[in-house]
């Protein structure tokens, strides 16, 4: 009982740390968007979906769960984004459990706890809590699936299957490329065969529910003759013609790894990371009390190269290495209760573990989400995207104006429509789109443009947009209006402009 009140209190620790900056850090960008129309849409609707957001093989898909996950929360907040990023931080708080789980049952309670404090105040689960997309909510899944793996393989608990296939199905929703996950199980049976009995109900309790939770991939298969299959064997067909070796990009693997242990325990170094990080893999190779452990612990952290002997590397998913931080970081709660018998020099290093992500927090977190561990377009702030919207409005003084976007994707009116949509209701009217709405993508603003003549381009943070298009941009827009003004919202830039043959108070 002693230590669930504290985990309690190690949870409670978790939000706080998670909430600080709240809701001024949220990011919101072209995914968000997307997946705020169609998660309504799809609620609204009250029909069952097959397949979610694409991947980045043509033809392959997401699953719908993370569309359904976050689909009740917009209905209850009425499109406002803050209700279910706030859910998706709590559910990521909310791995402090398992991590608790899965630490005690490898090495104590003792150890239990220390691991989940350390996920408490990770600064990379911190970033995975603000990435509202699909692979997000994989951790927990994550989580569950290796949870289900120590108790069936370890610990000879037959129920374990069930929750070894509820993670696996899951996580493939969420993120496709986690079904590497699945050669996990067959690597630790050939580890732990010797001590491992199969129990025939169990087995099929198990094999219902991996075949219910990615039943809606089979019927996809059906309803759309073997698309994805045929697009995997195409990618696989085109990324095998070249022998692919680990070691040709050995640094870039290696340096994911540092900074996993930098982002959630060494946080003031950097270096210091990388050797904490050669330390845990001898004392793993060394172990002989723990050996099975170890083995276990060691086949979580080398899961994710399967992505890199099969040729999929070239993705550039960070994300794919989902969870590898958490057996990191019980390897170094064990080292740490291992070879520290001093309770003073181990509070100590506990600290300044704390302090190293604290110093993360305080220097990054205001700033969203960062470039390095997730792909995403640095400074799409909400309260930014706000501030541009309430100026645009304040400035036309209830006069129409059209908007052009300077914008990821390029003439995609998906992120600014809903923007608008969303924050501009209480204006009463709607801005025109300059580039016109593309019917592939969701969202919508007014049609006519022409004749308009306030116009205000919207310039966003510009990483992944080439600068030839930057410049033919600003070039076009110098031939139809004549600069205002200019003002900077964050990383967003905003000109107000008059469109040629208009006069400003036009």
């Amino acid at each position: 009982m002693k230590y669930w009140l504290i985990l309690l209190a190690v949870f409670a620790g978790a939000l706080l740390y998670r909430f600080v900056y709240f809701p001024g850090n949220i990011y919101f960008g072209f995914d968000q968007a997307r997946d705020a129309y169609v998660s309504r849409q799809w609620i609204g609707d009250r029909s069952i979906k097959l397949l979610g957001p694409p991947t980045d093989i043509s033809g392959v898909f997401q699953g719908p769960l993370y569309y359904y996950l976050i689909g009740p929360f917009y209905a209850l907040s009425r499109g406002d984004p803050q209700l279910p990023f706030a859910a998706l931080m709590v559910l990521n708080a909310g791995g402090v459990f398992l991590v608790y789980l899965i630490g005690s049952l490898l090495f104590g309670k003792k150890a239990g706890l220390l691991a989940a404090l350390f996920y408490a105040f990770s600064f990379e689960q911190y970033q995975y809590s603000y990435y509202a997309a699909n692979p997000s909510p994989a951790m927990i899944s994550v989580l569950i699936f290796y949870l289900g793996c120590l108790l069936f393989f370890l610990k000879n608990k037959p129920w374990g299957l069930v929750l070894l296939a509820a993670g696996l199905g899951t996580a493939i929703h969420f993120e496709f490329f986690l079904i590497y996950l699945a050669i996990i199980p067959p690597v630790n049976l050939f580890l732990y065969h010797k001590t491992v009995e199969i129990n025939r109900k169990w087995l099929l309790i198990s094999l219902l529910v991996f075949g219910g939770t990615i039943g809606n991939y089979l019927l996809a298969e059906i309803k759309y003759p073997l698309r994805m299959t045929v697009s995997l064997l195409k990618f696989f067909a085109s990324s095998g013609q070249e022998l692919y070796r680990v070691s040709d990009h050995l640094t870039v693997i290696l340096e994911k790894y540092f900074q996993h242990i930098y982002l959630n325990l060494f946080g003031f170094s950097l270096f210091f990371s990388a050797l904490v990080f050669f330390l845990l893999l001898y004392l793993a190779l060394k172990e002989q009390r723990y050996r099975r452990e170890m083995l276990f612990l060691l086949v979580w952290v080398a899961g994710p190269l399967v992505l890199y002997f099969a040729n999929i590397a070239t993705l550039g998913y960070f994300m794919t290495n989902i969870g590898v931080a958490i057996p990191l970081t019980l390897l170094t709660v064990f080292l740490m209760l291992k070879l520290i018998r001093n309770k003073a020099v181990l509070t100590l290093l506990i600290i300044l573990i704390l302090l190293g992500n604290i110093k993360l927090l305080l220097s990054q977190g205001r700033n969203g989400l960062v470039w390095g561990l997730l792909a995403v377009q640095n400074g799409m702030m909400l309260r930014d995207e706000r501030a541009v919207v309430d100026y645009t409005y304040r400035e036309a003084a209830g006069e129409k104006f059209q908007i052009k976007t300077l914008s990821m994707p390029l003439k995609i009116q998906t992120t600014w429509a809903y923007l608008y949509r969303q924050y501009g209701k209480s204006y009463g009217y709607f801005p025109a789109f300059s580039w016109g709405n593309n019917p592939q993508f969701p969202g919508s603003l007014p049609e006519g443009a022409e004749g308009t003549c306030r116009r205000y381009v919207i310039a966003e943070p510009q990483r992944g947009i080439a600068g030839w298009f930057v410049s033919e941009f600003y070039d076009g827009e110098n031939r139809e209006s004549n600069l205002i003004s200019e003002k900077r919202f964050g990383q967003f830039t905003v000109q107000k402009r008059v469109a040629y043959g208009c006069t400003e108070k036009n």
